[in-house]
């Protein structure tokens, strides 16, 4: 260990870990990320034209490379897209923000082996630029920023033999993209969680020359010489030692969360830090364990971790959130208690929903409640309602009941509105149900139903007669692909095929990419995958695969084939392409283990929601593949636009969908007189956040004028509006029209 200038010294407090409730009001659960993530670097940017988490970089699964992709996350309107990406792949590193400004530093490309690469993201412009690089190439380090100023790289390296934790602190100048040496930490460490209070750096557990650790180390800065840290510990953590924690300062509190344990599990609990009086004290623990996050944004009080790793494969999509904020008027939307799943088609169902004012002080605020149509658009209920609530109360609102149609996948929406609220995010939620049988529709529309569902689908099985038998595996006929011509240009999750690579290990791509060993959907390893019965089959020995055609479809079976390693297994099964775009997976006899296989579809990576699994590994139970099973998957429906809004004896007509769940919202006017139309729209408080006027027509002109009018869901600010109610009023002369809008994820 190098010697450090700073003063060292042991703080021992004495005090013990205090278990009095914690001063949160608990883990929500918001937008799940795109895809599987670990590894991943995250920030917050708060400006006064953005709030916005950003993640950078991670992997989606243990086989898979880092990634470049950036993502960002817009808290009021619990969405995610997709950002420019990063110039190199890299995870395990850590996302600064110095003035709006993100520092993407070190980490790794490949395990074990740092990297000395800086690149700097800037928000408002969507780009990065690279900078000068590191003094020394580092991952698993911490890292902070001191007074929107200076960056702070604390440490680094874990248990790889080569990258051993070190001592070193780096001092990173932002506007003179300098690099300075500033004090070393009293151990060698790496993989620890971090934050900053003011002056004072904190780290929290990690791994140490001697394994893992649960020492708490206090840095006090030199405000007058910044490279001169002062160093001291404090007690320790409580409980086991931990590395890679979730730390983030909220309310002068440092938060650490999850983490792997000393005993190689990972850990759901979570701790909080009074640098005031130096205690620990227990929070509400997070729903579910989590590691391998790198930073935690936090923007509104609330803490957002999306992602990680949970002790076991696959990572994480899942997004939860701690929120410790207080306020005087905050009225919330908690949940939609009827309808929820399946419903009954022509038999009444009651619209039952559960509100509260979480503020602390009593509130008389508005409730509504909608049913849509998620194919049609087509709003089937609609309700209203007030409630008048004391601080923390709740209460349910009932709004009658509606009539489901049969075959209809619908989104159920409840909203509260308080011209006094000061906490817009929780203001809406949202449910799904259906009276179609099978599965919601994926994010891009696709269904599944089975037999194995009643009053669904009947066994099918395409007699296989006269078909030709596949004999080109490449490599071989143990884990090859065949490319083979299709007779028609197949469409699929928005691409039309013409040709398509069947693999011996059960699957179907436009890849010739095949693995032995199934996963969980998503898969980046097979694009477009169409997965029968994926896993480790060989056709070494005994079994083929045969291809059929007909004029509107095209059969791939596989039959007789046995799993590798047990000949005396037999499958036989296949998959129909219709021309239409439908597939059908038909399986006629399993003679075989089946709880060791992925079924399902994926349209390339699976990122943004794209794919439906319908068993892996035997979960869930009852979609375990028997003889005389068939499941379809049906491609999207094409969407029907809402019914035209007008006024009855208006010299003006307007289309505009009572709930938007799109990233804008179009607005169509027609009119066939003089006057010029002017559209506000009004939030629940009754701010003016939105105005287009539309000129009149000529006086000489007997046709009517039409237009589109596209909000882009911004205020006049340029800031994105929260989720919630909003009101559309049209003005034309003397006549006027108001009309509720719902703004959904």
């Amino acid at each position: 260990m190098s010697n450090s200038p700073a003063r060292l010294g042991a703080l021992n407090v004495g005090r013990p870990l205090s278990r009095t409730p914690a001063l949160d009001n608990g883990w929500g659960i918001r937008a799940d990320l795109p895809y599987p993530l670990a590894l991943h670097m995250m920030a917050a940017v708060k400006d006064s034209t953005i709030r916005a988490l950003f993640v950078f970089g991670g992997r989606r699964s243990a086989s898979t490379m880092m990634e470049r992709a950036c993502l960002r996350y817009l808290p009021t309107q619990n969405r995610w897209s997709r950002c420019s990406p990063m110039r190199y792949e890299r995870g395990v590193g850590q996302a600064v923000v110095v003035r709006n400004l993100v520092y993407v530093l070190g980490g790794c490309s490949e395990f074990g082996i740092g990297l000395n690469r800086v690149e700097v993201y800037d928000p408002a412009r969507d780009n990065w630029t690279i900078l000068p690089e590191m003094p020394d190439s580092l991952h698993d380090f911490g890292a902070v920023a001191w007074r929107d100023s200076l960056i702070y790289v604390l440490g680094g390296g874990n248990w790889a033999v080569n990258s051993p934790p070190r001592d070193r602190v780096w001092l990173f100048n932002p506007a003179t993209q300098a690099w300075d040496t500033a004090a070393s930490l009293p151990v060698e460490l790496g993989a620890m969680g971090c934050g900053i209070v003011g002056d004072t750096i904190y780290l929290v557990g990690g791994w140490t020359l001697t394994g893992m650790t649960n020492a708490v180390w206090q840095g006090v800065v030199n405000t007058a010489d910044p490279r001169q840290v002062n160093w001291y510990q404090l007690e320790t953590l409580p409980g086991q030692a931990r590395c890679r924690p979730v730390c983030a300062v909220l309310n002068g509190i440092l938060h650490v969360v999850g983490g792997v344990l000393k005993d190689g599990t990972v850990t759901s609990e979570a701790l909080g830090f009074d640098p005031r009086n130096r205690t620990w004290r227990q929070l509400l623990s997070k729903p579910s364990p989590v590691a391998n996050v790198f930073g935690a944004p936090v923007i509104g009080g609330r803490l957002y971790v999306p992602g990680g790793f949970e002790g076991a494969t696959p990572y994480l999509a899942r997004h939860d959130y701690l929120d410790v904020a207080h306020y005087d008027y905050d009225v919330a939307a908690e949940s939609i208690v009827s309808p929820v799943g399946r419903v009954t088609a022509g038999m009444p169902c009651p619209i039952v929903t559960w509100f509260r004012n979480s503020g602390t002080i009593p509130d008389t605020f508005s409730v509504s409640a909608w049913v849509l149509d998620s194919v049609t658009r087509q709003l089937l209920f609609e309700g209203d309602a007030r409630l008048e609530l004391g601080p923390g109360q709740g209460s349910k609102a009932d709004f009658g009941d509606f009539v489901p149609p049969a075959g209809a996948y619908m989104l159920v929406a409840a909203a509260a509105s308080s011209a006094n609220d000061q906490n817009p995010d929780n203001d809406t939620t949202w449910q799904r149900c259906q009276t179609a049988l099978g599965s919601w529709p994926d994010a891009f529309g696709y269904t599944y139903c089975s037999t194995q569902e009643p009053d669904s689908i009947e066994f099918g099985w395409f007699d296989t007669a006269g078909g030709t038998v596949i004999t080109d595996w490449a490599p071989d006929p143990d884990d090859g692909t065949s490319r083979r011509l299709l007779p028609f240009r197949f469409p699929y999750y928005g691409r039309t095929l013409s040709a398509i690579y069947v693999s011996t290990n059960g699957h179907l791509g436009t890849s010739e990419n095949t693995s032995r060993l199934n996963r969980r959907l998503p898969s980046v390893e097979l694009p477009d995958v169409i997965a029968p019965f994926w896993d480790d089959l060989t056709l070494r020995e005994r079994g083929r695969v045969m291809e059929n055609r007909t004029t509107d479809a095209v059969v791939f079976t596989w039959a007789g084939v046995p799993r590798y390693g047990v000949p005396t297994e037999s499958l036989t099964f296949q998959v129909v392409l219709e021309r239409s775009g439908r597939i059908w997976f038909n399986y006629l006899r399993l003679a075989a283990d089946r709880m060791s296989s992925t079924t399902g579809i994926q349209g390339t990576d699976g990122s943004w929601y794209r794919y439906l699994q319908y068993v892996c590994d035997g979960s869930p139970a009852n979609h375990v593949l028997t003889d005389s099973t068939t499941i379809l998957f049906s491609s999207p429906v094409v969407g029907v636009s809402e019914s035209l809004f007008s006024g009855s004896g208006l010299p003006f007509s307007i289309r505009i969908p009572t709930i938007c769940t799109s990233q804008q919202l179009e607005i169509s006017v027609s009119w066939s007189a003089s006057n010029a139309l002017l559209l506000t729209v009004y939030d629940a408080s009754g701010r003016r956040i939105w105005t287009r006027q539309v000129c009149g027509t000529s006086s000489r002109s007997l046709l009517p004028t039409s237009c589109s009018l596209v909000w882009d869901l911004n205020d006049a600010s340029g800031r994105h509006v929260p989720l919630g109610i909003y009101y559309v009023r049209i003005l034309s002369g003397s006549e006027t029209v108001t009309r509720k809008l719902v703004l959904l994820r």
